[in-house]
């Protein structure tokens, strides 16, 4: 009988672009991305071939999603499919923004 064991999220935190840090786990079909966002932090717009699920746990983001923007604050939930093109940004006057991303499936590298 196969069993798989629980694993608890351990996020080794990473600067990937000015303002924006990162902890990343991969584990069974997701990969699980912590975020952190200072104030006046853009995220560049990117597609993947994952579907993503973000949680805002602190603060407001705004999400570009080609002409449309979206702003997600903490408690709200945004789902982007698979290849969906997307950019995020965080008010210059805005607090530091705390999320949660799920891939699915699981991606190995990141944009």
């Amino acid at each position: 009988m196969y069993q798989e064991t629980a694993q608890k999220l351990n996020f080794k935190q990473e600067t990937i672009k000015p303002g924006v840090k990162r902890g990343v786990w991969n584990g069974g079909p997701f990969t699980v991305v912590y975020y952190e966002y200072a104030p006046g932090a853009k995220f560049p717009s990117h597609s993947h071939e994952s579907s993503q699920l973000t949680v805002v746990l602190k603060g407001t983001i705004e999400f570009s999603l080609g002409e449309d923007k979206i702003l997600v604050k903490a408690g709200d939930t945004i789902y982007l499919p698979t290849n969906r093109s997307h950019g995020a940004e965080v008010p210059e006057d805005g607090e530091t923004v705390h999320s949660i991303n799920v891939f699915y499936p699981r991606r190995e590298e990141h944009p």
